[in-house]
């Protein structure tokens, strides 16, 4: 056991150790903004000039608009799927129910002789075929 004498001067030495270390992280930061600000302003001068040299690029019209959503059909309830991606990687089950709105699938796997039932993304998820 220390005594309390003891763990008071240690408190006290601890204390002025902080200070001390205080001060000087506060001058040191009263000489950086000097610094910073000379290295701020050449740098942002530097990168207006690069900006005016670079010549404007006019946006195209893309061809052909762009595919909304997947190209493949979405698998019905009770059809047998596999995870692809996410936390049940690799698993496959049955779909139980698919929320559209959400963007999510309920999932269910046989884990140990049990059935389990998840949701993911409707994105993690392909339809086995058999």
């Amino acid at each position: 056991p220390v005594s309390e004498d003891d763990m008071e001067a240690i408190f006290r030495r601890a204390e002025k150790e902080q200070e001390k270390a205080d001060r000087a992280f506060q001058d040191g930061q009263k000489a950086a903004p000097d610094i910073e600000t000379s290295n701020l302003n050449s740098q942002t001068s530097d990168l207006e000039t690069q900006n005016e040299a670079r010549p404007k690029k006019r946006a195209r019209k893309p061809s052909e608009p762009a595919s909304k959503g997947r190209t493949h059909k979405l698998p019905k309830t009770g059809s047998p799927v596999k995870v692809v991606s996410g936390a049940f990687a690799e698993f496959s089950g049955i779909l139980k129910k698919l929320d559209r709105k959400n963007r999510t699938a309920t999932v269910g796997f046989t884990l140990l002789g049990k059935e389990t039932i998840a949701d993911v993304d409707i994105n993690d998820i392909v339809e086995l075929v058999e």
